[in-house]
């Protein structure tokens, strides 16, 4: 399962990226600056199918929450999650 944080924005941003499962261990706690039209990916090495609780926060106050279920064929398949940062807000998209 592969994490792609990508700035469609015209100029840097700095986001606070973070993955938590529900039963508590957080998976993914990074802050990281990209550059217009810089991406950035994180491989996690997920292998515990279930509920994710993914937050992606643009140090403007931009942010977005979701709730992610990530099934044993995610996992098996390697699905992308991909988090898209714009002027006017967060986008997360997946691919199977």
């Amino acid at each position: 399962v592969l994490f792609v944080v990508t700035n469609e924005q015209e100029t840097s941003a700095t986001v606070q990226v973070t993955l938590v499962h529900d039963d508590g261990p957080t998976v993914l706690d990074e802050s990281v600056t990209l550059g217009a039209g810089a991406s950035r990916e994180f491989d996690l090495g997920i292998d515990r199918p279930g509920t994710y609780e993914l937050t992606a926060a643009i140090e403007d106050g931009l942010r977005r929450t979701i709730t992610l279920n990530i099934e044993a064929k995610d996992i098996r398949d390697g699905s992308n999650y991909d988090v898209i940062l714009r002027d006017n807000g967060v986008q997360v998209t997946w691919e199977e």
